[in-house]
Formats: C-alpha cells, structure tokens, sequence
C-alpha cells in the first residue's frame, strides 16, 4: 500500500465501529475511523454471497481494513446505526494509486 494517503483530505467524517470478533456475535470496543460517508441506496454482494440493498458506503484509509469487518456495527455521524455487510480492499501495489478500504453496509 502507498505510504502517503492521497484521500486524507476527503475523510471528513469518523464513524465509530464496533468490530464483530469470533463467530458468535462478539464484539469488540468501540473504534473511531476517519473515513468519507456516502450514504446512497445501491444492491451489494454480502459476505455471504446474497444480494443486499446497502444505504450507506464508507470509504477509509486500508489500515482500517480490519476493523471494517463483514458484521461489525457502525455509528454513523448522524447517530444511526447500521452493520457491514462487505468490505472491498483497493490496492494499487507497485502503481502508487490511492489505496482504500470500502465497506458497504445496511
């Protein structure tokens, strides 16, 4: 990934996620993310291969790629609430693009 973040600029907002850890519906502590929130109604492929309507996308620095887990709970800067249902990982490798993590949820 490059080490300089070309979109800091454009994480204007900061989510706070709980990260989902194990497979028993465990969570971890709150985690706040610097990250741009798009919030536009758009049908996703969920981690469990199903079509979801997904409302909201967050698009943060890849070092927050595991906190941004299929099944973690998001607060959103409006106080609302919603889970992740895919994570996407942008990684440009020797080409020096902006490298992001996208996860799309409910």
């Amino acid at each position: 990934m490059s080490g300089a973040d070309e979109l800091a600029d454009f994480y204007v907002h900061t989510v706070q996620v709980e990260p989902k850890v194990g497979i028993y519906g465990d969570y971890g502590p709150a985690v706040p993310v610097p990250c741009f929130v798009d919030e536009q109604t758009r049908i996703v492929r969920a981690a469990d291969g199903t079509e979801q309507t997904s409302s909201t996308t967050i698009v943060a620095h890849p070092d927050h790629a595991p906190t941004l887990v299929a099944g973690s709970r998001v607060t959103l800067p409006s106080g609302d609430r919603t889970t992740i249902l895919s994570r996407s990982l942008a990684d440009s490798g020797p080409l020096d693009l902006p490298d992001h993590v996208e996860a799309a949820c409910e």
